[in-house]
Parts: structure tokens; C-alpha cells; sequence
């Protein structure tokens, strides 16, 4: 039986490029993860509302800021570490569309 770990939900860019690299290196090494589907596939599927609810966000304080007419950073940083969860969600939806019957061919992850 595979070991459930918690995700703390605090996650800095470093880290989130590490959890990106180990998953991808269990992919490219055919590593029996043991059967986690159902969590991956949650967490893949949570963090992709995740994305979407910040990307809004961060759009939103653009807006705000523009309308008040004080600068704007973009918000590098944030950006940044929105790119990986996205990516880090990709790959946990992969991992699951991967182990099923009708498997969806994912080039690049």
C-alpha cells in the first residue's frame, strides 16, 4: 500500500520546480508510484483551479492598479511561480490520463 503524505500548500518557485522535476523524472524512469491516481489526479485538478483563480487575480490587480494610476510590477515572481503549479498540474493530470485505458498521448511532459 502506497504512503498518502500530506501537501502543505506552501510552496516557493524552488520548491515547486523541484516537485515539477521529481515528477517528471518518475515519468521519464517508469517508477511504480504505487496506486495514487485518484490523489494525483485531485491534486492535478485542484491546482489547476488554483491557477486559474490566481491568474484572475493577478489580472484583476493590474487593473486596479492601472486604474488608479500607480505602477505595476506585472508580478514576475507570482507569474513565475503560477507557470510551475500549472505545470506541476499538467503533469498530475497526465499522470493519471497515462495509467488509463484511453490514454491521451501528452508530448512534452
Amino acid at each position: 500500500m502506497a504512503e498518502i503524505l500530506s501537501f502543505t500548500g506552501r510552496l516557493n518557485p524552488e520548491g515547486a520546480a523541484r516537485l515539477s522535476a521529481a515528477l517528471t523524472q518518475a515519468f521519464a524512469d517508469g517508477a511504480d508510484l504505487g496506486r495514487r491516481e485518484p490523489q494525483i489526479r485531485a491534486l492535478g485538478l485542484s491546482l489547476g483551479s488554483l491557477v486559474d483563480t490566481l491568474r484572475f487575480e493577478l489580472d484583476r490587480l493590474d487593473v486596479c492598479l492601472a486604474d488608479s494610476q500607480l505602477p505595476s510590477s506585472g508580478h514576475p515572481e507570482c507569474r513565475a511561480l503560477l507557470a510551475e503549479f500549472e505545470r506541476f498540474g499538467e503533469l498530475a493530470r497526465a499522470y493519471r490520463a497515462a495509467d488509463a485505458s484511453n490514454a491521451v498521448d501528452c508530448p512534452g511532459l
